[in-house]
């Protein structure tokens, strides 16, 4: 039984170039697989923080505003009021709650962080 052998010539410069591009993107390159786990890395640590410290502002003011509105437009003046303190701690542990997690967060990864930024800019550890 004879064997079926085919291979693919690119019939132009374009379509040359269109089968390295992705020819390349299946090839691996320890290099950007450490500098994209770096970035992903850094988001995480960072991106988290942000986001819970924001949910938590964001509901102080919408409490705050909400109470602000019952006071003042509606003259209900004991539920505005409640409102009103109601959304003051989330409004003033945003920034804290912030600086924990991301305190948090640096210690879980910062070790991680800091070898794979060291393997990049190629310096070595031991530095006597």
């Amino acid at each position: 039984m004879d064997k079926f052998d085919y291979t693919y010539k690119a019939i132009n410069e374009n379509e040359r170039k269109e089968v390295e591009y992705i020819k390349r993107q299946y090839q691996p390159h320890p290099q950007a697989n450490a500098l994209e786990r770096l970035r992903k890395l850094d988001n995480k640590v960072k991106g988290w923080a942000m986001s819970l410290g924001l949910v938590a502002g964001v509901v102080g003011i919408l409490l705050f505003g909400g109470g602000l509105a019952l006071v003042l437009e509606f003259a209900k003046i004991a539920p505005g009021i409640v409102l009103c303190v109601l959304g003051v701690p989330p409004i003033a542990l945003a920034y804290p709650l912030y600086k924990k997690v991301l305190a948090r967060g640096k210690a879980k990864y910062g070790d991680e962080i800091l070898a794979l930024s060291e393997q990049l800019l190629g310096e070595n550890k031991t530095n006597e």
